[in-house]
Formats: structure tokens, sequence, C-alpha cells
């Protein structure tokens, strides 16, 4: 599905990712995972196209792609969520929803925005999408009422009324309560199965991890330390280095 090989990107003199491969077959979960700085942002943002890598190739579905914008690979079918949920304040979880099928809308039929005029088929879709991310009974709720973790919830709404083929998860269930974390894991699995989604994530806690993970990537300072499933990762001495031989192999 994805696949980029030997990227490197520096900011300045400082160099952020060091030769970075990998490739995430379709309908896979892919993890990056690693210590704060080790690059796990930075090459989710040289992914998604939000920013260029100074060397290196990026190809999703064999098509190569290390040359367009952000905008051009949503509309390939990239999903994004980040650490910090990036949603409308001052709009209600439902207008939320719909904006983000008005926007897919106007990019299949290149006609106007309707600016929150929804027809009756947009609005059934927009409570569906509410229901699967368990928010329909917040439907009028203000998104700057809302919980963290709801928030983060309705940020993974907006994602896939968009029908992304690859959702990009940055730190999903960060700052989350176990009961959120829990039930964002559980919706997760589910939209994974119904919209045969491809999923790239980076993440901190390994429950999620081993919850979620058909391979993992370990970074540390921009390189690539090991790949492999969570019991090979979890037994590679390296990585029981860099993690101190805690949390992995407690995970």
């Amino acid at each position: 599905m994805i696949e980029c090989t030997n990227i490197y990107k520096n900011y300045g003199a400082i160099s952020v990712l060091k030769g970075i491969s990998l490739n995430v077959a379709e309908q896979e979960t892919f993890t990056v995972i690693g210590p704060n700085g080790a690059g796990k942002t930075t090459l989710f943002k040289v992914l998604t196209g939000e920013i260029p890598a100074n060397s290196g190739t990026v190809t999703f579905k064999g098509e190569d792609i290390t040359r367009l914008s952000a905008s051009a690979r949503v509309h390939r079918g990239f999903g994004r969520t980040f650490q910090v949920a990036r949603v409308l304040p001052s709009n209600s979880v439902l207008e939320n929803i719909v904006i983000a099928l008005e926007a897919r809308a106007r990019q299949i039929e290149r006609g106007p925005l309707r600016q929150l005029r929804p027809t009756g088929r947009i609005k059934d879709e927009a409570v569906e999408v509410a229901r699967r991310i368990s928010l329909a009974n917040k439907l009028d709720v203000p998104a700057r009422f809302l919980s963290h973790g709801d928030r983060k919830r309705l940020e993974l709404g907006i994602t896939l009324a968009l029908k992304p083929k690859i959702l990009m998860m940055d730190e999903p269930t960060a700052g989350m309560s176990p009961s959120d974390r829990n039930a964002t894991i559980d919706i997760i699995l589910h939209v994974k199965d119904e919209d045969c989604l491809t999923i790239m994530l980076t993440e901190h806690d390994m429950d999620v991890v081993s919850q979620l993970s058909d391979r993992i990537m370990v970074m540390n300072y921009g390189e690539t330390i090991a790949v492999g499933t969570l019991s090979e990762i979890r037994e590679n001495a390296a990585v029981r280095d860099i993690y101190l031989g805690e949390e992995i192999g407690d995970a």
C-alpha cells in the first residue's frame, strides 16, 4: 500500500530522519514506536506530504507520490489524525462531520461547497459517522465543549468521512483516560474491519500497540532499530536497551 525508501530529513544541521525505509501491506496495521525525539512525527509529516524529505522516495499503491502535496495525497486516499485533535471548535459534532462530507462531495462532483445546508442524504451519512465513533448522542454539542477523548474521536470521524484508503494516526490515544482509550481501540479495530483500511500509527502506550499492531517499527534518533511482530520486538536486545528492558518486555 505504502512504501518509502531512504528517507532523509534535516532541519538545518540537525538530521531528524536518517535513511528510513519501510513498507506497509494493504489492510495491515503498522505501528511506529520510539522515545520522544526519535523522528516518528517527522516521518508521518513526510509520508503525508506536510513537509518534503531532503532525499528518498515515497510510493502509494505503486505510484511515486514523493513530490505530491498533502492535499493531492488526501485525494489519493490518505487520512490523517494528529496528536492534538484538529476540529472546528465553534461547530457542533454534526456540523464538523457534515463539512468533511461536503468537502468530499465537492471533490467528487466539482460543485460548490454547500456551507452547512446538507441534503438529507448527507445529514443521514453524518449521523451514521457519529454513531460509528460513539458520538451520536452529542450531535448538537459544539466541539469546544467535548472532552479530550471525544474531540479525538470527532477528528477520527471527520477523517473517516473523507473515505480514506490509508489512515495515518499520530498518537491516537494520547492523554485519554483508560475508558476513553479502550473505547477508541474498539472503534479503530471496528472501522478498520468495516472499511478495509490500512493503518499506520505512532503510539507510546504499549497496551494500545499490542492490541492494534500487525507489525511494529522501532525508531531511535532518526534511525530504524527493528521491524517485526510484537513478540519479535520484545525479544530484540537493542529495543530492550532503548526501553530499559521494562515497558516492551512487560507489554
